[in-house]
């Protein structure tokens, strides 16, 4: 009978070396069984210490799944109870989308899904702790945000006055300008004064009688009426406000001061 030729321990045919077969040919199919052993376990460099059941459970309880198209989910690792078939959970090979991740929600992902995925580029964070969160993170590039934070969009107010707020910073003012108060009409005049004449007091001539070219009067201190000053209404203007736009007092809501930070890379 031939010397067998197998590569694998899958292509060895049990039955050979027969009883029929010469002496002289048992060195060579030891030869092949040692050569079919190196080719199936080229990287087995020491011993394998794992038990028959240690190794039974990684091929029973650790299965390859290919990735589905139509389910949407991709290639994973699925570790599982093979008592229990639905007790299962899918290890990622690489990053999925969202849609493939929420197709199977027993997904263990890797960190840099975690983080793209709950922090995106663009994703803001609140904190009380002072640093920048690369620091206590360890990924990404962050930005300080300073002011209040809004809601992008379009609100009106309780009077119905609309405002919209766009992305990233807008422009405000700390003080209250006369833009920023509503149109209102100040009375500043006061009660009509009727028909009046006014007085007025002074150093008057005591007499009538004068000297021209170096003629002499008496004068003395007399209070003397003027004519009549008519009906009028008396009217002034006030002023509001005792700063100016520059170094007068902000006014400023009650507010709560936290870090806000945004990841830019």
């Amino acid at each position: 009978m031939p010397l067998e030729t197998p590569l694998y321990i899958d292509t060895l045919v049990p039955e050979w070396p027969t009883g029929a077969d010469p002496l002289s040919a048992g060195d060579d199919h030891i030869r092949v069984i040692k050569q079919v052993l190196q080719n199936t376990f080229p990287a087995i460099t020491e011993a394998v210490t794992g038990t028959a059941a240690q190794l039974n459970q990684l091929t029973q309880g650790m299965i390859y799944q290919a990735p589905d198209t139509a389910a949407g989910t991709m290639a994973t690792w699925r570790i599982y109870n093979p008592d229990i078939a639905l007790n299962h959970a899918a290890i990622e090979i690489l990053a999925g989308t969202p849609a493939q991740m929420l197709a199977n929600q027993l997904l263990a992902v890797n960190w840099q899904t975690v983080i793209n995925h709950l922090m995106p580029v663009g994703h803001v964070l609140t904190t009380k702790k002072s640093g920048n969160p690369v620091d206590w993170l360890g990924f990404g590039t962050w930005t300080p945000v300073v002011g209040m934070v809004a809601g992008i969009g379009t609100l009106a107010d309780g009077s119905g006055m609309s405002h919209t707020i766009n992305k990233g910073a807008n422009p405000g003012t700390w003080r209250v300008h006369n833009s920023h108060i509503v149109t209102t009409t100040l009375n500043l005049t006061m009660d009509a004064v009727p028909d009046h004449e006014h007085t007025v007091s002074g150093l008057v001539a005591n007499n009538d009688t004068s000297t021209e070219g170096g003629g002499a009067s008496t004068y003395g201190d007399q209070t003397k009426a003027t004519s009549s000053a008519g009906g009028h209404t008396p009217a002034g203007k006030v002023t509001i406000g005792t700063n100016d736009a520059v170094t007068g007092n902000k006014m400023v809501s009650p507010h709560h001061g936290i870090y806000v930070w945004e990841r830019t890379a």
